[in-house]
C-alpha cells in the first residue's frame, strides 16, 4: 500500500505536466505553422494516446508477473527472519 500511496501523486504531477506540454507543443505548431498543421497535430495526439493504451494494456501483465516471481523470495527471507527471532 506504501509504494501505491507514495508514488501515485508523483505519477499524477508528471501525469500532468506532460499532457500540459504536449497540448502547449501541439497549439504551438498550430499557431506558428498555420492551420494546416491541426489535423497532423491532432493526429499525432491521437497516435500517442493509442500507444499510451496499448503500452499500459501490456504492463499491466509483466508488474503481475514480477510481483509473483518476487512473492516466493520475499516469503522466504521473511521466514528466515521470524526464525532469527524466534532464537534470539
Amino acid at each position: 500500500m506504501n509504494a501505491v500511496d507514495n508514488s501515485i501523486s508523483g505519477l499524477l504531477a508528471q501525469c500532468i505536466y506532460l499532457g500540459g506540454m504536449i497540448f502547449i507543443t501541439a497549439a504551438t505548431v498550430v499557431v506558428m505553422a498555420g492551420w494546416q498543421m491541426l489535423l497532423p497535430a491532432l493526429a499525432i495526439i491521437v497516435l500517442g494516446l493509442t500507444l499510451g493504451h496499448v503500452y499500459m494494456t501490456a504492463q499491466l501483465p509483466v508488474k503481475r508477473l514480477k510481483s509473483n516471481a518476487k512473492a516466493p523470495i520475499l516469503a522466504h527471507v521473511q521466514s528466515t527472519l521470524i526464525g532469527l527471532g524466534a532464537y534470539m
